[in-house]
């Protein structure tokens, strides 16, 4: 099954056993998965993340640090294997030929037995709206971050251009939709 995630998936499954392991998790776990989507800010994840308020640093600060001892060879906990099994079913229900980051996240948010709700609470978002956000982005397409000042400040998605032209169309139509042609209502 791991040759179904695209590299940046893989990657953020390395990055979540790191993540588990500088902690010093017994397990990694979907919270660890969290973390390691975050990592890279070029992924629909990550960026459906980043709109709602999170960053690396605050999932990291609201998880507790395991114990002292080094727990040695890392496994993966139930609700990460969760996640991993059902982001599969996740990127067949979105027609995608391999496993995202997106998936992942959307699979992680239906993690039962997680801190995720509690960690989107505290960053003041539920899983609905990141779910809500990851679906628009895969709907959309591409997005294109503004970096200001080598952050990442705003986002601008081509979803704008879908929303100018609906605007373009009412301002046409008027609210009551089309009465005369298009041609019609433009040349007056």
């Amino acid at each position: 099954m791991i040759d179904r995630f695209s590299p940046s998936a893989r990657e953020a499954i390395r990055r979540a056993s790191a993540e588990a392991s500088i902690s010093r998790a017994p397990s990694v776990e979907v919270e660890h998965l969290f973390l390691g989507l975050l990592h890279d800010s070029d992924t629909i994840a990550s960026q459906a993340l980043l709109s709602c308020g999170l960053s690396l640093e605050t999932v990291r600060n609201q998880l507790e640090s395991g114990d002292d001892e080094s727990p040695g060879a890392l496994t993966f906990g139930v609700t990460a294997k969760s996640a991993l099994e059902d982001a599969l079913r996740k990127a067949s229900v979105h027609r995608s030929s391999d496993i995202g980051p997106e998936h992942l996240l959307l699979a992680a948010l239906e993690c039962h037995g997680s801190r995720i709700a509690s960690i989107l609470s505290l960053a003041g978002t539920t899983p609905g709206e990141v779910r809500r956000r990851v679906i628009g982005f895969i709907q959309v397409g591409q997005f294109k971050p503004t970096v200001v000042t080598g952050l990442v400040h705003e986002y601008q998605y081509e979803s704008q251009l879908v929303e100018d032209a609906v605007a373009r169309v009412v301002r046409v139509f008027g609210e009551g939709g089309p009465e005369r042609s298009f041609l019609e209502k433009e040349d007056r």
